[in-house]
């Protein structure tokens, strides 16, 4: 009876082994791997690429799954917000606003929040940024535009100010009728969605830290945490069965 239980229990043990060591021969490869490449980053030039994918940068943030809002600028430019970033005529640019509108002036572009406008240069550099109160007449602005001579005008409720020069150093009063286009939304072509995503992901992530990330199981939030976990109770679980047979097998020996 003894022996029968006996045989019972090293048989579920070799098959509990031999599960958990297919459970962890994955992770285990890929652990092994990128702890290779993280120790010569230098040999393989690791530390100097950067990878560009779109799958990638998703798990540092980025979503592109939501359409999006974009903004007519001139003929054939525009500026969009997308995935929490900022893209003005194929260039991205850093922001920190809530965008309601944005319009090609004389000697740039104008992208507009409820308290500021920023100011950019035809070559996407930005030059100054307006405050309602300060630079800018004090209200919450509604919208912007131009007249016929692409002067920016600023829609406050019913009343509209509009700059006296191209450097929007100063502003004046002017009725509503005065602007000739005011900010128009666009809906971005396939085109325009790719140049968009690529002017965003722009260099990429570092391809250490990528590989790290994977390493640790943090290049998924919180289910890589998860299985990283999982995989350490594999191997010690693999281990523990590994000695109860080796010691079985020494005492039959």
């Amino acid at each position: 009876m003894g022996s029968k239980k006996k045989f019972k229990w090293k048989k579920w043990l070799r098959s509990m082994h031999a599960l958990l060591g297919i459970f962890v021969i994955i992770p285990l490869l890929i652990f092994t791997i990128t702890g290779v490449l993280l120790n010569h980053k230098s040999d393989f030039g690791i530390d100097a690429k950067h990878i560009k994918s779109e799958w990638v940068m998703e798990q540092y943030g980025l979503d592109f799954s939501e359409n999006p809002k974009a903004w007519k600028l001139g003929e054939d430019g525009f500026f969009t917000k997308w995935a929490d970033q900022f893209v003005l005529n194929g260039k991205k640019v850093e922001l920190n606003i809530d965008p309601h509108s944005a319009i090609e002036v004389a000697n740039g572009f104008c992208i507009a929040s409820k308290e500021s406008i920023y100011y950019f240069n035809t070559h996407g550099l930005l030059v100054e940024v307006l405050s309602t109160g300060l630079s800018l007449p004090e209200g919450d602005i509604l919208n912007i535009g131009t007249d016929a001579k692409n002067l920016l005008i600023i829609q406050y409720g019913d009343q509209c100010y509009k700059a006296e020069t191209p450097d929007l150093i100063s502003f004046k009063p002017v009725e509503k009728s005065q602007c000739k286009l005011w900010s128009v939304d666009k809906v971005l072509s396939k085109q325009d969605k790719q140049l968009s995503k690529e002017a965003i992901i722009d260099s990429g992530q570092p391809m250490d830290r990528v590989i790290l990330d994977i390493h640790s199981g943090n290049i998924f939030p919180i289910v890589g945490m998860l299985l990283v976990d999982l995989f350490a109770l594999g191997i010690l679980g693999l281990s523990i069965s590994g000695c109860f047979l080796i010691k079985r097998k020494w005492k039959l020996s």
